[in-house]
């Protein structure tokens, strides 16, 4: 089995409907173990596999939420 790792992200206009219909979108990916969505700072944090960029980048689409960019953890403190 693959080494879990946690990824975070910036999503641009994020609140809570677009949130719960993200969320549900990437709880259905295989790699993806874990989705925390912190709303009020706009941070997605994904436990996965592996790097699922492609895939939070399409559920923004499909959920109507601009992906900003990937960061790192000593970003967000």
């Amino acid at each position: 089995m693959a080494k879990e790792k946690i990824y975070y992200y910036i999503i641009d206009k994020l609140n809570n409907d677009s949130a719960t219909v993200l969320k549900s979108a990437l709880e259905t990916v295989p790699e993806i173990l874990e989705v925390i969505i912190r709303v009020s700072s706009g941070v997605l944090q994904i436990r996965a596999s592996r790097d699922v960029e492609q895939q939070i980048k399409m559920t923004c689409l499909v959920s109507g939420t601009p992906f900003r960019t990937r960061i790192k953890k000593k970003d967000l403190f």
